[in-house]
């Protein structure tokens, strides 16, 4: 593939800026870009929370089994992370959007993916807060896992973390993936 703008497919994320890239990274549209609609490929839309407001706090998430480069020995991790947002909520209107698209990351209630607020901040379907490209090369995901990388930066974590919180193997699997 030529360099240009490139695109995950299935997905068009309206919080991101158009970019021109290289084979190696992918772009998104803002809301409002009139290209959005006419060259954008199909997939969810990335919207307003349905709380419509900014929230900032500690929820849980699960790791299901992905493609992603980033999540490479997660699966099944079960974590807190960080949310400070106010936009992302996927909705799916396009079809089989929703099944086109590998989800990386879910809010989840108990055991199961979180379906209403509060466990689900940000109301979107089957609590989808991450996604990733059928080869896992990108990855989205709308929580911060940069603000918790150190169990230092939780307000609780079990003494068996010790310094590092299991956020930091996702940098690191970043790492590894590029030596």
């Amino acid at each position: 593939m030529a360099a240009g703008t490139h695109y995950l497919p299935g997905l068009t994320a309206t919080n991101q800026p158009s970019v021109q890239t290289s084979d190696d990274a992918a772009g998104y549209y803002s809301p409002g870009d009139p290209i959005r609609d006419t060259k954008a490929p199909e997939g969810p839309i990335s919207d307003r929370w349905s709380t419509r407001k900014f929230e900032a706090r500690l929820v849980m998430v699960d790791i299901p089994q992905s493609p992603s480069i980033f999540f490479t020995g997660m699966t099944g991790s079960r974590l807190p992370i960080v949310t400070a947002h106010g936009e992302g909520r996927a909705h799916f209107d396009r079809n089989n959007s929703k099944a086109s698209v590998p989800v990386a990351m879910r809010y989840i209630d108990g055991e199961r993916p979180a379906e209403r607020y509060p466990a689900n901040p940000n109301g979107s379907p089957d609590g989808i807060t991450g996604l990733t490209t059928p080869d896992g090369r990108f990855t989205i995901v709308m929580p911060h896992p940069e603000r918790v990388f150190r169990s230092v930066q939780m307000s609780w974590h079990p003494p068996e973390w010790g310094e590092d919180s299991p956020w930091l193997r996702m940098f690191r699997n970043a790492r590894v993936w590029v030596n």
